[in-house]
């Protein structure tokens, strides 16, 4: 057999025991994610704090998209979606959160090599291609932080299309029902995420690839793409200005011309990066100023380079078309336009260096396919190591302390990454060593836009020490440098509170309740200051909307039912509770207090049943249990209420 025969032979057939060993390897790097925590890097906001997760029903559903609905400033319902299924079946439990971004980063992979096979139909390339798209260390951040869902999740959609796409092109299927599954696939993407936006792009670039002829009818099939993009792009804007301040700090704007020298810079970092990937943080600050006269000579000559390699490589369509999709997918979050105190970060790696990875595809087909031997072992070895890296990496985000310590040794007293290993500190109780990062971060501020949450911060940690006055002084720095921020406004309420201030308490948590309307958590405290102002009424109000906003939490119901019962409410202590056991319904305290009720109303059958309830669940007083026994044996009532089934 020749040897121009033996390789169409091995490059025949689609690849599949390799890639189910990419596969077994990808599990292998990426399941110590499973034993991960939620992390203070929005894992908060999106999933433990996120009201919206907490009642998976059709009216719900339609909040979640409605398009004025933003979580942590964005517009990405499909993804809130996802999450409030995942909070239905695992609660606040991360296991189950990672494992479904690993099973998604898995599918991603087989699209991947599905697309890389549609292009070259050439093992070593898709084998190559497939490998370091799935065990690449940059991979880390998107699979393993369960805030990135929406990545793991958008890409996946946006790989389907583009791999329904160029099946299409090469099957010359133009029928309608081949572009409508294009669009839906797309529409799911930028639902998940609105850096889908740049869609319609990479289908031009897909069809400069696939020699595709642009004419009048091509281009204006890309119409309902771009509006669509359009469309979400102003949401997008509206979101970042109406959107609850993510955990990852607020906005940076530097001058236009340092701004294009940022992104020049931060796009070369994730080419170095890709080409040495070590010294991975979950955070890469942006330079200091007396550092920006280097950084824009650096950002200079790395974009002429990258002009002369688009020129270089002009003749080779795949060549090209790789590196632009790479180019287009990083542009939007280069920070040309600015978010966030981050000059790059790895999760934007995830589908940007597909354009790298199939550039690389093209030469291993055209220039290195002679030597099969020499790019198998280099693959299988890169792969390995990829791998290992990749396993260790996910190991730092395990919980706050690994995750910020980690990100503190590439960012040495940067501001937010002080912050918030501070917070994981002061969460765990280690007060002073907390403050004592606190207030380094303040002592450093940099960049850092969000310089109040650490003054919010400082004041919380004084306040558990019981050093009120201090902590009022912070809250009061959080709030004057924070527009906006509810945070301060909450935690002074309950100083005040505390302190019997009850009207500057009352002004600090309608402030909050002004800023955050749909936090529950707003109306219960001023629920429970009403309370003390003896405004019952108003109380009463608030208690019910705190119990709407979150129904699945017992504090509302406990609070309100025992309003009720210190006024002689009898009745309606019993209603609040048979609603708190529709939807908590193994409560042994509800059970308990409702119990009590009926024993004042004296229904005793009814008292008794919810007592021995209250016990299966893990609640009892058994002198209690005595009252009602006795209370019984002296009117000669026997037996349990009807309908109450006994456990």
């Amino acid at each position: 057999m020749s040897k121009k025969k033996a390789e169409t032979t091995r490059s025949a057939a689609y690849p599949l025991l390799a890639i189910v060993g990419v596969l077994a390897a990808a599990v292998f790097a990426f399941s110590p994610a499973l034993n991960n925590s939620f992390v203070n890097w929005d894992d908060y906001a999106y999933i433990v704090n996120n009201p919206l997760l907490h009642n998976l029903s059709i009216a719900n559903t339609i909040e979640i998209f409605t398009p004025t609905t933003f979580v942590v400033g964005n517009y990405h319902p499909l993804t809130v979606f996802v999450y409030s299924i995942e909070y239905a079946l695992f609660g606040l439990d991360p296991t189950g959160y990672h494992a479904l971004n690993i099973i998604l980063h898995l599918a991603n992979i087989i699209l991947v090599s599905l697309i890389a096979w549609r292009l070259f139909k050439h093992q070593l390339a898709a084998i190559f291609i497939t490998a370091v798209f799935a065990l690449h260390p940059l991979r880390v951040e998107s699979v393993v932080w369960a805030a990135e869902l929406k990545d793991v999740l958008y890409v996946g959609f946006f790989l389907a299309a583009c791999l329904a796409y160029i099946r299409n092109v090469q099957n010359g299927d133009t029928s309608l029902k081949a572009h409508a599954v294009v669009y839906g696939l797309f529409l799911l993407s930028i639902l998940s995420k609105g850096q889908a936006v740049v869609f319609p792009v990479i289908l031009l670039i897909l069809d400069y690839m696939l020699e595709k002829k642009f004419d009048k009818q091509t281009l204006l099939s890309k119409i309902p793409y771009f509006a669509t993009s359009v469309a979400f792009g102003f949401l997008a804007i509206a979101a970042q200005r109406g959107g609850q301040l993510s955990a990852q700090g607020g906005q940076i704007v530097l001058p236009l011309f340092e701004r294009l020298g940022s992104a020049a810079y931060g796009v070369l970092m994730y080419i170095v990066s890709f080409v040495a990937p070590v010294n991975l943080a979950c955070f890469y600050e942006y330079p200091i100023p007396e550092k920006m006269g280097s950084i824009m000579i650096i950002g200079a000559l790395s974009a002429a380079a990258f002009v002369g390699a688009l020129y270089a490589v002009r003749s080779h369509r795949n060549l090209l078309g790789g590196l632009l999709w790479f180019l287009v997918v990083i542009g939007p979050v280069s920070q040309v336009l600015p978010v966030g105190n981050a000059l790059y970060a790895d999760r934007y790696s995830y589908l940007s260096m597909v354009g790298i990875l199939l550039a690389l595809g093209y030469g291993i087909k055209h220039w290195l396919s002679h030597q099969q031997r020499a790019v198998q072992i280099a693959t299988v070895a890169v792969a390995l190591v990829f791998a290992v890296l990749s396993r260790g990496q996910s190991k730092t985000w395990f919980n706050n302390e690994s995750l910020w310590t980690a990100a503190l040794e590439a960012n040495p007293n940067n501001a937010l990454v002080l912050n918030n290993l501070a917070g994981d500190y002061l969460d765990s109780g280690k007060t002073e060593v907390a403050i004592d990062l606190f207030k380094r971060a303040v002592d450093n501020p940099g960049r850092y836009t969000e310089i109040y949450r650490t003054y919010n911060n400082i004041g919380l940690a004084l306040s558990r020490l019981n050093k009120l006055d201090s902590s009022l002084y912070w809250y009061g720095r959080a709030i004057k440098a924070g527009v906006n921020f509810a945070d301060p406004h909450y935690n002074r309420a309950g100083v005040y509170q505390s302190m019997g201030n009850l009207p500057r308490a009352y002004q600090d948590i309608t402030q909050f309740i002004e800023i955050l309307p749909k936090d529950s958590r707003g109306y219960f405290l001023r629920a429970k200051i009403l309370r003390s102002m003896d405004s019952i009424s108003a109380a009463v109000r608030d208690f019910n909307t705190s119990i709407q906003l979150n129904p699945a939490s017992p504090e509302g119901y406990v609070s309100l039912g025992n309003l009720y019962f210190s006024r002689g409410e009898f009745q309606n202590c019993v209603d609040v509770y048979t609603e708190a056991l529709r939807n908590i319904p193994q409560y042994g305290d509800i059970y308990l207090n409702r119990s009590k009720a009926w024993f004042m109303l004296n229904n005793l059958p009814s008292a008794l049943t919810d007592y021995q309830n209250a016990v299966y669940y893990g609640a009892q007083e058994p002198g209690f249990l005595a009252a009602i026994q006795q209370r019984m044996a002296a009117a000669k009532i026997t037996g349990t209420s009807q309908g109450v089934q006994l456990r």
